[in-house]
């Protein structure tokens, strides 16, 4: 896999004496290995919030390649099953941003269970 180009951009307007500045980045989020893989199924956002009172932690990580794409994952307790991840592009900055996919069908085929 062809290592993923990221952009550091730096952008400065000037309005009479005022000027403003901020700083960002451009992925090519073509070239980001997660985003190119089949994680599972989507869920919708009714799915997904019926897990919350079963949730007991998070683990959350960035791609090493891009500041911008995270995952979340949801650690529950013994009362749930599955395997939850959400998907972001935006560092999870805007919730609804997140797409969330359910692993577990595609995990436990793997590891036989």
């Amino acid at each position: 896999i062809a290592a993923v180009e990221e952009w550091l951009v730096r952008i400065t307007l000037q309005q009479g004496l005022n000027i403003y500045t901020t700083e960002g980045t451009l992925l090519d989020s073509i070239q980001e290995p997660i985003l190119r893989w089949k994680l599972g199924t989507m869920m919708t956002k009714n799915n997904v919030s019926r897990l919350y009172p079963h949730v007991v932690d998070l683990k959350v990580t960035k791609c090493p390649c891009a500041n911008d794409v995270a995952l979340l994952g949801f650690i529950l307790n013994a009362t749930f099953d599955g395997i939850y991840i959400g998907l972001s592009f935006s560092g999870f900055w805007n919730y609804d941003d997140t797409i969330w996919y359910n692993l577990t069908e595609t995990i436990y085929s793997w590891v036989g269970e």
